[in-house]
């Protein structure tokens, strides 16, 4: 009866560990996940900076290009 219930605990041993080893799969897969979308916001970060520079940069000229205009035009007018 012993080797009996010692056989059932060896199994029971070994349903446990291939749980415990699919949970730190389960783990490891979510680590990744994480990290990597952890990577494509930074990367979406990076690229919304340098949009939103370029964007500014192109106001900037707008704007000196109309107080251009409005410099000429006021010298063409007086």
């Amino acid at each position: 009866m012993q080797r009996n219930e010692l056989a059932e605990c060896k199994e029971l041993q070994v349903v446990a560990a291939k749980k415990v080893r699919l949970m730190e799969m389960r783990v490891d897969l979510k680590n990744v996940q994480i990290t990597s979308f952890q990577a494509i916001r930074d990367t979406q970060a990076a690229d919304i900076k340098k949009f939103k520079r370029l964007v500014w940069k192109k106001n900037v000229q707008i704007a000196g290009l109309v107080v251009l205009s409005a410099v000429l035009g006021y010298e063409l007018v007086f």
